[in-house]
């Protein structure tokens, strides 16, 4: 981790090193209160945290004050080495190695290629090796809905696909606007579409038009954000004349017919066989969640847990996960809302509960999850990895985003992962807060309870919806209700408790329906993944459904944008009228194509 700005530290350290010495009454009120939930956010959101991405300084400082906290409140730290840390690593990249290698026999002959000015790893290449007869696949583009197809006589399955590039016809061609540039065009597309249709490997070479001279045939860093599912090798225009040297294909050549004609021209090679070695070092990046337990005081106590958690963690400086695009990068992205206010509700429930400890037959374990903005992360790894065996954990309580209450409304999902929760929650509403509930019953939603759902544990998930500030720069604490808040969080508070005093653990049932209520119905659940924004679930006779949506398939566009993040993915949906007729652009096995959908209500 790079050096921590001095303002950040000199805050932090201050008020970590007060906040023991003082009587624990005066630093953490056991009652659930506006104040204290606006005071956490505050900190947490605060600019100098710049946006919390995970494992950036200003998440390392959010959950050393979120541990303080649990220590205050005495709950038992059961993370690493008896810390409340549970750190792990997530892969952010790779490096290149000299260890890359292309080797082409044709006709008895064998070429070899110098790495580093021949060839080197592609941005998201898998590492490992792979073997084949090449098979020239034009620009690498598969998109009927353009009236182009450069796998449309070809078959590429078990072989090394090579491809130019850029796109077809340039601005004058099918993807001449930017839009289908960055669909079908970039290099994770073409490896992608290769994958998808089933080839061993794919190399990419510079196409002559615009890489011919020897200023511009240079190579690609070998250096991604994450890895694809093939080896990808990328190769000077230089190089690809000696790779395909003897075999009557041309590169040049064959650009100029595809162009002119705006039509595929792709061939095998059956005399050339290549095999290629992407060779590659992962970075790797640190990041923690923290977790602590409040230990049941009954009689009778259960062996057993209750799970209450929330993401910490948001999209820092919106290099990845922003709904402001390029304008907003570099701007901090404070989530006041996503979700500071969530882990607030969780230090707050905990201190509520202390008071309650000796009503409790099972344990309570607070997590503070990290990683979640890039693809639910913290809680795949603690269910991966419990400190509690999951057998044992009866229910989990997840908090995300609910500091932006309109009308008293109160979307919880997951109310349907168990047969008792719709009349507790019901109930519990009307003895104490009052609020207008839209209780959803699907276990399947973009945030931490998901993790606990498939692995057959009942969820909920609380919400107060999405917002015009949702991942942009602008969601800033003083747009949080705090009154919201408060009444939010002792719902949530409520539920916990009588899921801890309760007799009999609350039994799990399958509801794979979204539980996650923002804009009109279209009965699509998304998730972030390596590769891009994918289908997790399609509900049963949901209008997505009827348009022909499965599962895995790749979210491309929505409405003429492009999808870059399961946010961009919500946010876009949430601003459609219900009734609207709209396209959506998916990838499935390899070939983009366009499914029509009427929103519901």
């Amino acid at each position: 981790m790079g050096p921590v700005k001095f303002s950040i530290l000199a805050f932090c350290t201050a008020l970590i090193a007060a906040l023991p010495v003082r009587p624990i009454e005066e630093v953490v009120d056991p009652e659930i209160t506006a104040e204290e939930l606006i005071k956490h956010i505050k900190f947490m959101a605060h600019d100098d945290l710049e946006g919390r991405a995970a494992g950036s300084d200003g998440a390392l400082i959010t959950g050393e004050y979120v541990a303080e906290y649990f220590k205050l409140i005495g709950l038992e730290p059961i993370g690493d080495e008896g810390t409340y840390y549970q750190n792990f690593s997530l892969p952010r990249g790779f490096e290149a190695l000299a260890s890359t290698a292309v080797k082409a026999e044709k006709r008895r002959r064998t070429v070899e290629f110098k790495f580093g000015k021949e060839i080197t790893v592609a941005p998201s290449s898998a590492s490992g090796k792979a073997k084949g007869m090449a098979v020239f696949a034009g620009y690498g583009i598969s998109a009927p809905m353009y009236g182009y197809d450069d796998y449309e006589d070809i078959d590429a399955a078990g072989k090394i696909v090579i491809v130019m590039r850029g796109i077809p016809g340039g601005q004058q061609g099918p993807f001449k606007n930017r839009r289908a540039v960055r669909t079908h065009g970039t290099f994770k597309a073409k490896q992608d579409t290769a994958a998808g249709l089933g080839a061993k490997g794919l190399i990419i070479v510079n196409d002559p038009d615009n890489f011919g001279s020897k200023k511009k045939d240079t190579l690609e860093s070998g250096r991604s954000e994450s890895q694809g599912s093939i080896p990808f090798i990328h190769m000077t225009y230089k190089a690809s004349a000696k790779l395909l040297s003897g075999t009557g294909v041309s590169v040049g050549r064959l650009q100029s017919k595809i162009d002119k004609g705006k039509r595929p021209s792709s061939k095998e090679i059956p005399e050339l066989i290549i095999e290629m070695n992407a060779g590659i070092e992962p970075i790797e990046l640190k990041v923690r969640n923290v977790i602590g337990r409040l230990k049941a005081g009954a009689e009778d106590k259960k062996d057993e847990v209750v799970a209450v958690g929330a993401h910490f963690d948001h999209v820092g400086l919106g290099e990845f996960g922003s709904r402001g695009g390029s304008k907003a990068r570099g701007e901090v992205h404070n989530g006041a809302d996503d979700n500071a206010s969530g882990t607030a509700a969780v230090i707050e429930i905990a201190a509520y509960l202390t008071m309650h400890k000796k009503e409790l037959k099972r344990d309570v374990i607070f997590a503070a999850f990290t990683a979640e903005e890039m693809g639910l992360h913290g809680s795949q790894h603690y269910v991966n990895k419990p400190v509690s065996p999951l057998a044992n954990t009866v229910a989990m309580v997840n908090l995300d985003m609910i500091g932006r209450m309109e009308k008293s409304k109160l979307n919880i999902g997951g109310v349907g992962t168990s047969p008792i929760f719709k009349e507790l929650i019901e109930r519990l509403n009307k003895e104490t807060v009052r609020l207008k509930l839209t209780l959803s019953p699907g276990g399947r939603a973009p945030t931490d309870s998901n993790s606990f759902y498939l692995k057959e544990i009942p969820v909920l998930f609380f919400n107060t919806g999405l917002h015009k500030d949702y991942h942009l720069p602008s969601d800033d604490t003083r747009l949080i209700d705090k009154r919201g808040a408060e009444k939010v969080t002792l719902l949530a508070a409520e539920v916990t408790r009588f899921l801890a005093m309760v007799e009999d653990r609350p039994p799990f049932a399958r509801a794979d329906t979204g539980g996650f209520q923002s804009g009109p119905h279209l009965g699509l659940t998304v998730s972030q993944r390596p590769e891009g924004v994918c289908v997790t679930a399609v509900e049963k006779k949901s209008p997505a459904a009827r348009a022909g949506f499965r599962d895995d398939d790749m979210i491309l566009e929505f409405e003429d944008q492009e999808i870059r993040t399961s946010a961009d993915f919500y946010g876009i949906k949430a601003q459609c009228p219900p009734g609207k007729r709209i396209e959506i652009v998916i990838r499935r096995n390899g070939r983009a194509r366009t499914l029509k959908v009427k929103l519901g209500k």
